[in-house]
């Protein structure tokens, strides 16, 4: 209405009564007897909540209010309390309108379920294979399919990585550390064998 956007799900076998004052749309629409937007606009509240706390959390820091640990403490304290309770929304109902919508919600520009990590992961697929299982078809499950696949891979890419590193040998030695990797070739080479050459280390984040 305007630029004013209200949320709801509907069922294309279900008929839906929707009230809203026109001039407050988001924070005065209802809709009547639907347990499934009951639970969406509580998602939404929820995430709402969160995002005024951890604001507020910011202006503290910022004003100098609280000290570093603080903020870090406060501030995981108010994800967890959040995730602990959507999760049971997500899980208590994969399939629905709520879960799909509770898994993509962001505080700021980043996502509060992490896809990249394991833990919060389980929430993307959770649904993702509800929805593959019961709207195959859906432009919505391709997405979060690819979405979660997507993530999955980075995280198996990165894991793969971590424990390559871990078993880089490392000698102590004054001055630069030595470090021996492979080549592009395959062949295992230290940096100390490059000793007198001009040698470029170029660090990569993906």
């Amino acid at each position: 209405l305007g630029q004013q956007v209200a949320l709801f799900a509907v069922d294309s076998t279900e008929t839906l009564r929707v009230t809203a004052n026109g001039s407050n749309l988001y924070h005065s629409f209802k809709v009547a007897d639907s347990p499934a937007n009951d639970r969406l606009r509580r998602v939404d509240e929820r995430t709402m909540q969160v995002t005024n706390a951890i604001e507020e959390l910011r202006a503290q820091y910022e004003a100098k209010e609280i000290d570093d640990n603080a903020f870090v403490e406060q501030f995981e304290s108010l994800l967890k309390e959040y995730k602990e309770e959507v999760s049971k929304v997500i899980l208590g109902n994969p399939t629905s309108a709520a879960a799909y919508y509770a898994v993509f919600q962001k505080i700021g520009d980043y996502l509060v379920f992490d896809p990249y990590d394991k833990r919060d992961y389980a929430m993307f697929g959770a649904v993702a294979t509800s929805w593959s299982r019961y709207y195959p078809e859906t432009e919505r499950t391709k997405h979060l399919y690819d979405f979660a696949m997507n993530a999955l891979r980075a995280r198996k890419q990165q894991e793969h990585q971590n424990a390559l590193l871990e078993t880089i040998p490392v000698v102590e030695v004054p001055g630069l550390p030595d470090i021996e990797l492979k080549g592009v070739n395959g062949e295992r080479m230290s940096l100390s064998s490059l000793k007198g050459k001009v040698v470029l280390l170029d660090f990569v984040v993906y």
